[in-house]
């Protein structure tokens, strides 16, 4: 198994939105084709304003198999949306080592 990390830096004062857009519209699309969500966390000591979001595949395959559903329509129109709130984004690919209990 592995997880897909996804930081985004927010805007400040739109945190709330964000987590709201996240929430209402992103696990919708997301869920079905993304991944299991292993969770989705901001910071409280640190750079202010970031959200990251861990999602765990099977292997890269699954990963670069779920990525494919982008022409779903919905899936289109709703980066633009997070583009309102997103400042900054990195993504990382996070192999687990041989004692991680997620193997």
């Amino acid at each position: 198994m592995i997880v897909e990390e996804r930081d985004h830096r927010i805007h400040d004062g739109r945190m709330a939105h964000d987590l709201r857009l996240a929430r209402e519209a992103g696990l919708a699309i997301r869920q079905p084709i993304a991944g299991r969500l292993v969770g989705s966390f901001t910071t409280e000591v640190g750079p202010p304003s970031q959200v990251r979001h861990l999602r765990a595949c099977a292997d890269l395959e699954d990963r670069a198999r779920r990525q494919r559903p982008a022409e779903d329509p919905r899936r289109q129109a709703f980066p633009p949306t997070l583009s309102e709130t997103t400042a900054q984004a990195e993504n990382r690919i996070l192999p687990p080592t041989g004692f991680s209990p997620l193997r």
